[in-house]
């Protein structure tokens, strides 16, 4: 066995040790497929390099042709996720995915077409292929040094930092494939490049927590193993069968389905586990967010109901206290209004009439107790404000979330300012912007990208509904709302409506 392949054979282990955990982790990090895949990808097509080299069977290369266009893309896809910017740049995503299947397409033809097999042994076919992996790369390693320049937090600089190195190495040594084909005598180093790669990735997932949590000994021990089988089942299999590449090719997939079976039904097991539990913490979430809710109207009831008690048992009429009857129908009615606003959560029916969204404004920061020591709200009003055809108290509850969430963001004080402003423009009907902004702790590129989904969230005592509601009424009513946060910053949420 040559130096080359001994190399392909470790980065091979190294790279589906690495998949492998990445797939089985219980953490809902959107980190975890895209990483995944790449690392999958890797060993695909390392292993078919492997095969080639040992073997010399040309169809080997092809097929290692055939799968490593891949990986830039799924390298891409990672880098677009841990920046969280996954929706705003996913056009040349799709562009890449759509771009390298092509290109892996003309391999893939070379099995019937001798064209395309000499289409794959040309320069021209060595230029596109190293100069689109090199672009995609270099955008991608840019995006990176935005997002690192943009941050202050050093943990998330050191993430950065890491990924930056991880693809400058893997992709600076997967060009020494294609220097040959130019001339220029370059031993192939990409399996190196590769594993130092994914090596790096391996670190970060251990000293950063890019998937979210610390790594389990357990979880670790299962892909280590899973790898160690996999790779001598596909090492048996090529020994058994190297004369006959169709059955080979055969087995090797077995092998694969196999494996991926294997590995499927352990990330069921896992999956079924997390979502028992998430659905128990889910419940338990929305549990405590209602009795949140409800708390302090009844608490207010009965204060109320005990004052007048006291009064009866004195012999006072309650004539004199007609401002605590009028307490306890306000909530009375506000208690409704909460279940009501629970019923209506799975199905957003506003009930819409003309509003100015000021008075509304003032209305909850009036009514809701947001006090906290440190805590300091301010209003900005825009007195131009336009009426707009809203639901008062989906509106309301919104804006209510929004306060709310700023003050849990800010444990050692600070100032929430809420904001309203009147946007005109003269090819559309006016906009009404409603922002409330804090000082607080801020948030990471990935947490911002999942910050309205259903039940995320990374309070330990928070319920996960609070954005995504926000989200939901801003649906209901055609409007927008953007979350723009930075970690030791703040965070500014903007919702706009559409003036009618």
């Amino acid at each position: 066995m040559t130096i080359h392949a001994a190399l392909d054979l470790i980065a091979c282990a190294g790279h589906l040790t690495v998949g492998i955990f990445v797939l089985l982790r219980e953490t809902g990090s959107p980190l975890a497929l895209p990483l995944g895949l790449v690392t999958l990808s890797l060993f695909s097509w390392t292993f078919c390099d492997f095969s080639y080299t040992v073997s010399g069977d040309v169809q080997w290369h092809w097929l290692d042709l055939g799968l490593s266009p891949f990986s830039p893309a799924f390298a891409f896809q990672v880098v677009t996720t841990f920046i969280g910017g996954l929706r705003r740049y996913r056009w040349p995503l799709i562009a890449s995915y759509v771009f390298f299947a092509a290109l892996a397409a003309t391999a893939w033809l070379a099995f019937a077409w001798p064209s395309a097999a000499a289409w794959l042994d040309s320069t021209a076919y060595s230029v596109i292929f190293m100069s689109s992996e090199v672009a995609v790369m270099a955008f991608a390693v840019s995006l990176l040094a935005l997002h690192f320049r943009s941050v202050t937090d050093p943990v998330e600089r050191s993430r950065t930092n890491t990924m930056i190195a991880a693809l400058l190495v893997a992709a600076l040594f997967a060009t020494s494939d294609f220097w040959d084909d130019f001339g220029i005598p370059v031993a192939s180093v990409t399996n190196i490049g590769t594993t130092i790669g994914v090596l790096l990735m391996a670190h970060a997932c251990l000293r950063f927590r890019f998937l979210g949590k610390n790594l389990t000994r357990g979880l670790a021990g299962i892909a280590v193993a899973m790898a160690i089988v996999g790779l001598a089942s596909y090492l048996a299999v090529f020994h058994w069968l190297r004369g006959n590449l169709a059955v080979l090719m055969v087995a090797t997939v077995s092998v694969t389905l196999a494996l991926t079976a294997a590995l499927r039904q352990l990330v069921t097991r896992y999956m079924t586990h997390r979502y028992r539990v998430e659905g128990l913490t889910i419940m338990g979430r929305f549990s405590a967010q209602m009795a949140h809710d409800l708390k302090n109207p009844l608490a207010t009831l009965n204060g109320a109901i005990q004052f007048l008690m006291e009064a009866v048992a004195r012999g006072q009429s309650l004539t004199e206290h007609g401002q605590f009857l009028s307490l306890l129908h306000k909530q009375v009615e506000r208690i409704n209004r909460v279940i009501d606003d629970y019923q209506r959560l799975g199905n957003m029916q506003p009930r819409l009439s003309l509003v100015h969204l000021n008075e509304t404004v003032r209305e909850i920061l009036a009514l809701q107790s947001f006090a906290r020591s440190g805590v300091q709200v301010e209003t900005v009003l825009d007195d131009g404000l336009p009426l707009c055809s809203v639901d008062r108290d989906m509106v309301g509850r919104a804006i209510e979330n929004l306060v709310r969430n700023a003050i849990e963001a800010m444990p050692l004080g600070g100032v929430i300012t809420v904001r309203t402003a009147a946007l005109r423009m003269k090819t559309r009907h006016p906009e009404a912007l409603v922002s409330v902004q804090d000082t607080g702790t801020g948030m990471d590129a990935r947490h911002c990208e999942r910050a309205f989904d259903e039940f995320f969230t990374t309070k330990s005592q928070g319920s996960g509904i609070g954005l995504a509601f926000v989200q939901r009424v801003m649906k209901a009513h055609a409007g927008q709302v953007k979350i723009e946060s930075r970690i030791g910053e703040g965070t500014l949420v903007t919702m706009r409506f559409s003036a009618r």
